[in-house]
């Protein structure tokens, strides 16, 4: 018969414990996870502000005007020249993606 209680006492312990323990992890993983939430947003804002000065900085009038002031480059009155390679032939044309319409003065 002791043994019996013996076992329901230590059953009963060990749920009242494990309970309290279950309590506490749960609290502390959701601090780790509102610390998480608030690292996340202000990563995402950060990003959201490095990505508005990267398409400031890759304007095409920006390097255009970068292009005339810093590099002496001109806007050009022909089409821009392309580059493709032809299979059969082997042959090249130039591709300007960036500044189709600039060109650098030789003097």
């Amino acid at each position: 018969m002791k043994s019996k209680i013996l076992i329901i006492f230590v059953i009963l312990i060990s749920s009242v414990f494990f309970n309290f323990l279950n309590k506490h992890n749960i609290i502390k993983y959701s601090q780790k996870i509102d610390q998480l939430e608030k690292i996340l947003h202000s990563k995402q804002e950060l990003n959201q502000d490095l990505l508005s000065i990267n398409s400031k900085l890759i304007s095409r009038d920006r390097i255009q005007k970068l292009a005339y002031e810093k590099l002496g480059m001109i806007y050009s009155s022909t089409p821009p020249r392309t580059i493709y390679e032809d299979r059969d032939k082997r042959s090249y044309r130039l591709i300007d993606f960036i500044v189709p319409t600039a060109e650098a003065l030789n003097n």
